[in-house]
């Protein structure tokens, strides 16, 4: 019925909110972009149309059309809207979303600039939420290690403001990585296996609690992340433990989302394994 009455020429912003929450709700997606954008013609003087849409294309992986809403609808921001009503449009969040469509488009540079304007806004007494941007944006620098005792610093707060998230501690054991220290490195990234376990044993059971899913309907790789065995792999590799290395490769290699990268480093120890089992027989 909304839509029949925006197509009839009911164009209230009201109208197309619930319109397109309705289609949002029922995972139509491109239905909701179109509708969006046709929102966006009829009121072009509403930011949180533009910020919307890019939201949901962020969510499809379409980041350039994602970047040019964000754009526009901060543009919208500051030139049509009260300072108070900037002010709380222009928020945390908004510069976060903003920042991850320019870091998938490996813009780092202004990624790190709008995730500082997102840490500028935080206002937010739930710890969950300050804690993702500092530990984006701390992990992205180690990704690119740059700013490393920078990122230390950021993703140590965000362990202090969640403690024992998987992905948290895997940051920090990364960090340890790069400084060097390497059997921290190992402590914090074998943490973060186990935790990353527990987590999905919990949303699991909890799924099958409520019905949705069956007991023995549980993946075999449970939470396994192959980025954190990786990583375990790389730290055991450097303190010379060349068994638990290829082991914890193998696993990370198995899995779904294992990069080319991972896989070349299983390669390049088991290389390495063979070499050395060489030498230890022309020894004998």
């Amino acid at each position: 019925h909304l839509l029949e009455a925006i197509r009839l020429g009911e164009n209230h912003v009201e109208n197309y909110s619930t319109a397109i929450s309705l289609l949002l709700d029922n995972g139509q997606l491109d239905e909701a972009v179109s509708l969006l954008e046709r929102a966006e013609f009829m009121h072009p003087e509403n930011p949180g149309f533009p910020r919307q849409r890019g939201r949901i294309l962020r969510f499809q992986e379409k980041f350039e059309s994602a970047l040019e809403a964000y754009e526009k609808s901060e543009k919208l921001a500051l030139d049509l809207l009260s300072k108070e009503q900037m002010d709380s449009f222009l928020d945390s969040e908004f510069f976060f979303q903003f920042g991850i469509a320019a870091e998938r488009l490996q813009d780092f540079e202004r990624a790190a600039s709008l995730f500082r304007k997102a840490i500028d806004r935080i206002t937010t007494d739930e710890p969950e939420e300050s804690a993702k941007i500092y530990n984006y944006l701390g992990y992205m620098w180690l990704e690119q290690e740059t700013n490393i005792d920078e990122a230390g610093e950021l993703i140590r707060y965000a362990n202090e403001l969640v403690p024992d998230s998987g992905a948290y501690v895997d940051s920090l054991g990364w960090y340890y990585f790069l400084k060097g220290e390497y059997q921290k490195a190992v402590d914090e990234l074998l943490r973060a296996e186990t935790l990353l376990e527990n987590e999905f044993n919990n949303q699991f059971l909890e799924l099958v609690a409520q019905g949705v899913i069956e007991l023995e309907e549980r993946p075999p790789e449970g939470g396994a992340d192959p980025v954190v065995l990786d990583h375990i792999a790389q730290a055991y590799h450097k303190l010379g433990k060349l068994d638990e290395a290829i082991r914890y490769s193998e696993k990370a290699a198995g899995l779904e989302g294992a990069t080319e990268d991972i896989r070349a480093r299983l390669e390049s120890l088991r290389a390495e394994r063979a070499a050395v089992d060489g030498a230890t027989e022309q020894t004998e």
